[in-house]
C-alpha cells in the first residue's frame, strides 16, 4: 500500500473506533437511565431481558472498538516504514486499557441496576 492509502486506512479505522465508542456510551447511558428511573418497578423477566440486550449490544460495541484499534495499530506499524518520525497513538497497552475500562463500565452498570432493584433498608 502507498503512504496515502495507509493514512486513509488509519483514518477510517479511527472514525470507526469513534463511532463505536459513541454507540457504546449511548448504550450505557440508556441502560443507566432505565435503571435509575424505572429499574425498581421492572419485574424479574423485564430486568433480565433489558440486561441481556444491554450486555450483548455494549460488548459488541466494545469488540468493534477493539477491532478498530487493532487495525490502527497494524496500519500504524506499516506507516512507520514511510514516516518513522510520526507518533502512532494506538498501542497494545492502550487497547487493553480501553478493553478494561469499557468492560468495567458494563459491569458497573449491571451493578447499578442490581443496587436500584435491591436497596438497603436501614
Amino acid at each position: 500500500m502507498t503512504e496515502a492509502e495507509l493514512i486513509e486506512a488509519i483514518m477510517a479505522s479511527s472514525e470507526s473506533a469513534g463511532y463505536s465508542i459513541s454507540l457504546y456510551l449511548t448504550t450505557v447511558t440508556a441502560y443507566l437511565l432505565v435503571a435509575y428511573f424505572v429499574g425498581a418497578s421492572l419485574d424479574r423477566l423485564q430486568t433480565i431481558i433489558i440486561s441481556v440486550l444491554f450486555v450483548v449490544f455494549a460488548l459488541s460495541f466494545v469488540a468493534a472498538v477493539q477491532v478498530s484499534l487493532i487495525n490502527m495499530l497494524s496500519i500504524g506499524n506499516e506507516l512507520q516504514e514511510f514516516r518513522p518520525d510520526w507518533l502512532v497513538l494506538a498501542s497494545t497497552p492502550f487497547n487493553l486499557l480501553c478493553l478494561v475500562v469499557d468492560t468495567g463500565g458494563v459491569l458497573v452498570s449491571l451493578f447499578f441496576m442490581w443496587h436500584i432493584r435491591h436497596p438497603k433498608t436501614a
